[in-house]
């Protein structure tokens, strides 16, 4: 099973591709989750949905915690969880 940092890398991998898909129509880190839900299992899934749900900031306009669209503060949030594990 990967790790947190595993996870939160993948993300960060793949947020640029999974953004500029327009079949996926990302615009939030949660969709991102299913640009690349071929890439980890099931229990990888539920352990990434935990970590999210305690690390994110409060959503401040509805679901989301950063302006819908926007890659820079999710990257940089990334990036700060990646190099904190």
């Amino acid at each position: 099973m990967k790790t947190d940092k595993e996870l939160l890398q993948l993300i960060l991998d793949n947020i640029k591709e999974g953004f500029s898909n327009p079949d996926y129509n990302c615009d939030g880190l949660c969709l991102v989750v299913l640009f690349i839900i071929d890439e980890i299992t099931l229990d990888e899934r539920m352990k990434l949905n935990t970590y999210l749900k305690k690390y994110l900031p409060r959503h401040k306009k509805d679901d989301y915690c950063w302006i819908p669209g926007k890659l820079e503060p999710r990257i940089k949030w990334l990036n700060e969880q990646i190099n904190k594990l």
